[in-house]
């Protein structure tokens, strides 16, 4: 799944029941799908996976705000654009 999400922004979806690797890549200036944000770009992973589930009728899900904060709660690491 692939979002684009302006700063500010907030975006709401839907995600099928598994496991997923959240994965971002940041800038300033957005250069499109292709370049992203040129060779500035920051490739970062979070370094938990994220389980979507159904328990009894409920789904479980997350909610994800992408500010960095010292002492934040999702830690996570930076990429290569080639581990990206």
């Amino acid at each position: 799944m692939t979002m684009f999400i302006r700063p500010g922004s907030h975006i709401e979806t839907k995600a099928p029941l598994g496991l997923y690797r959240l994965r971002y890549a940041s800038g300033n200036r957005w250069q499109g799908e292709t370049e992203l944000f040129g060779p500035d770009t920051v490739y970062s992973e979070a370094e938990k996976t994220f389980e979507f589930r159904r328990t009894g009728d409920q789904a479980e899900g997350y909610s994800v705000r992408l500010i960095f904060q010292t002492d934040g709660n999702l830690a996570t690491k930076l990429l290569s654009a080639t581990q990206f």
